[in-house]
């Protein structure tokens, strides 16, 4: 890991960014959230310890955790087993009897959320330990530069050595091989694509000619890759994978940022450092040079495996689009552009790429109206928190919303948390004096959730659910409530704004009372809803609450019991 830290002219902390080699993939494709990942939530971790007082996302302090050369590399460190038997899935092609679907590989964690974190918190403490410590820092030091280029990459000539004789070679149009369609052990494909294929399959070969038959030159080229989709010779409606691919370079002093369109693999990102290096050591102003590998920057172009790896064609390998020499022609590229930064040399601008904005093809449909149901409104919880809970404890609750596409919010929440405090905070308005509600959390802290469904998929009605896992270390306790904002489109105008707000509800510390008391049933509240039969039933039936979810089954009523205390 290397971090840049950034401070200002008094020596206070800025900014943090970090390079790790590692996929945000702990949350599996089974997860239908946004999600910032492991990244996302270290970066939460740092900029909350750094910005304490500050809600997610507004402090002074911003912490970066960015990707470098993470193609070939998984946060899942328990390793792929197949789920059916327990066994080890096959070494070569990652399948179990034949198959991709049952090779799955695992993070650390009980679950892709709890994996999540535990990665994540590895990063962070890593981080804040390089951060602080003041031993292993070195300083940065000289001019800043940076300089861009667009490139063809399609018919890059590139000189390699083969048998001790120089040779020219050319990288290809795009293309994707049979093994990309396999996907990963972090997430497996369909079908019967198996990684490490090097030889096609008959029934899909044709079913890709159907689409875009591969011409003899590109089967060549991209030899020893059985092509399973064409891309980079298939232009309809536009192309499909860009061909011309922006290449940059950026001088921070004696740090050199190799600003990579897409992922490299781990061997592939140490040869491209390298070689950066190398170059910057010999002629550069700087003996003690720093080459970093910033990946996913700018356009993207899938995966770059080494020469060596493309033979072997496993996921990587199938998904580095320009044949097997791409990394020998970016190398070269990014070359070329360090010895232009270092000697103050221009480059040229490249051909322009293709403007695609205006052409863009949406498969969302449009949002015609959102409406309430039958003697409800816009806003309105219709699933209340329980009056009382403990950390730990997880609180459900349900708003009738407006689709939330209507307006993102951005800046903004669609949910706070907040807790009421003492009597003697309040602020005045409207000739009144009111209690000024403390934030604790938003939509963007880890402890929340937030999930639209439509109840009837043809009708315009839409609930959220937000769901507030209650810290185990949290420290302010008392009267909370849950607040929702958001947009409806009424029919034929434009969104408009709404606000939602639960009841009032307690959280108190765990103590061993009240574990052995936690299980009794919650009393209806007197400002609880009845709007419907079903509410009326329930509430006649003591039912007038949700289902919990408080881990109240992992909490035993024996007095003295260690599981109260947590």
């Amino acid at each position: 890991m290397v971090v840049l830290r950034i401070d200002s002219k008094d020596g206070t902390p800025l900014g943090m960014i970090n390079w790790f080699a590692v996929h945000p993939t702990s949350m599996n494709n089974t997860n239908q959230l946004v999600s910032g990942d492991n990244k996302g939530y270290a970066s939460q971790l740092f900029e909350k310890e750094m910005n304490p007082n500050d809600r997610m996302g507004t402090g002074k302090f911003v912490a970066a955790f960015a990707s470098s050369n993470l193609g070939d590399v998984s946060p899942n460190i328990k390793g792929p087993k197949c789920i059916d038997t327990g066994e080890e899935c096959d070494y070569n092609h990652s399948t179990c009897n034949n198959f991709t679907q049952n090779c799955i590989a695992f993070g650390p964690g009980d679950n892709m959320k709890a994996s999540t974190g535990i990665v994540a918190r590895r990063q962070y403490e890593a981080a804040k330990e390089i951060f602080h410590d003041e031993t292993t820092r070195v300083n940065v030091h000289g001019s800043i530069k940076y300089t861009h280029q667009y490139i063809n990459m399609t018919n890059q000539q590139v000189t390699i050595t083969e048998n001790g004789q120089p040779k020219i070679v050319t990288t290809c149009p795009g293309a994707l091989g049979f093994s990309f369609a396999a996907g990963t052990t972090d997430g497996p494909g369909a079908f019967d694509f198996t990684q490490g294929d090097t030889n096609g399959n008959p029934f899909w070969s044709l079913i890709r000619d159907m689409l875009r038959a591969p011409s003899q030159q590109q089967l060549s080229c991209q030899h020893p890759k059985p092509i399973l989709l064409d891309v980079g010779e298939t232009h309809f409606p536009y192309d499909w994978v860009p061909a011309i691919v922006e290449t940059q370079m950026i001088k921070i002093g004696n740090v050199y940022l190799i600003g990579f369109p897409g992922e490299l693999t781990t061997m592939s990102g140490r040869r491209m450092r390298n070689a950066v290096k190398k170059i910057a050591d010999e002629i550069g102003p700087e003996s003690d040079s720093i080459a970093i590998v910033a990946g996913l920057t700018n356009v993207y172009t899938h995966y770059v495996a080494t020469f060596e790896e493309y033979q072997m064609q496993r996921y990587e390998a199938a998904s580095t689009l320009y044949g097997p020499h791409t990394l020998s022609a970016y190398i070269q590229q990014y070359s070329l552009l360090t010895r232009a930064l270092i000697t103050n040399s221009a480059v040229e601008d490249g051909p322009n790429p293709p403007l695609l904005i205006k052409g863009q093809i949406s498969f969302n449909p449009p949002i015609v109206m959102d409406m309430p149901p039958f003697l409800r409104k816009m806003g309105e919880c219709i699933r209340e928190p329980y009056p009382l809970a403990y950390p730990g404890d997880t609180i459900k609750v349900t708003f009738i919303a407006g689709h939330p596409r209507n307006n993102p919010l951005r800046g903004g929440t669609f949910f706070l948390v907040e807790r009421k405090p003492e009597e003697s905070s309040t602020v005045s308005q409207g000739g009144g004096k009111y209690a000024k509600w403390e934030t604790v959390a938003t939509d963007a802290d880890w402890s929340t959730e937030f999930r639209w469904v439509r109840p009837v998929p043809l009708l315009p009605n839409s609930e959220i659910d937000f769901t507030w896992e209650i810290p185990e270390d949290l420290q302010k306790f008392g009267t909370y409530r849950i607040r929702h904002f958001g947009y409806y489109k009424p029919l034929l105008r434009d969104p408009l704004p709404y606000t939602g707000s639960t009841i009032e509800f307690e959280v108190r510390p765990m103590t061993t009372v009240a574990a052995v008391l936690y299980r009794r049933p919650a009393l209806p509240v007197k400002n609880q809803k009845i709007r419907t039969i079903g509410d009326f039933w329930n509430a006649l039936s003591g039912n007038s609450w949700p289902e919990r979810d408080l881990k109240a089954d992992r909490r035993q009523s024996v007095f003295g019991s260690s599981a109260f205390m947590r």
